[in-house]
């Protein structure tokens, strides 16, 4: 079985913050990551929405954003299936691709990542959500 990169952001994250009370947090579904070597990275052209209402954020594309994220390496393909279950991509809520990230140490990597799917489209012009973590926030 082959692995490959996985750029996350959000409750997948080893550490997040969470906009709805700028907690800095740890979610359960993040455990499947755990062992694997990861590091900062940004996802240009893209942009992250945490919807009112919604426990968890979702990107979508948009030229010109930026979400910032961690790279996790050798991700092998049970994990990923494991991530597709979380995820519910066969029930159409997130769909996989293959992006470009830019890494913390300089690195522009090919990665598997999540973007929002067809059941999360109709937020995508709320105004009621935060489009990224902050700056300040740190590991």
């Amino acid at each position: 079985m082959g692995s490959k990169n996985l750029f996350v952001y959000g409750t997948l994250m080893s550490r997040y913050l969470d906009p709805r009370d700028e907690e800095i947090k740890k979610h359960r579904r993040s455990e499947v990551l755990k062992d694997l070597e990861f590091e900062g990275a940004l996802l240009n052209d893209y942009k992250l929405l945490w919807p009112d209402g919604l426990g968890f954020p979702f990107i979508i594309s948009f030229e010109g954003g930026s979400v910032k994220g961690e790279v996790y390496y050798a991700v092998s393909e049970d994990i990923v299936k494991v991530l597709d279950e979380i995820e519910d991509v066969a029930g159409g809520l997130y769909q996989k691709k293959v992006v470009e990230v830019i890494t913390d140490s300089g690195e522009k990597v090919e990665a598997l990542t999540y973007i929002g799917g067809e059941s999360l489209q109709s937020y995508r012009n709320s105004s009621s959500y935060f489009t990224v973590i902050p700056e300040e926030f740190e590991k």
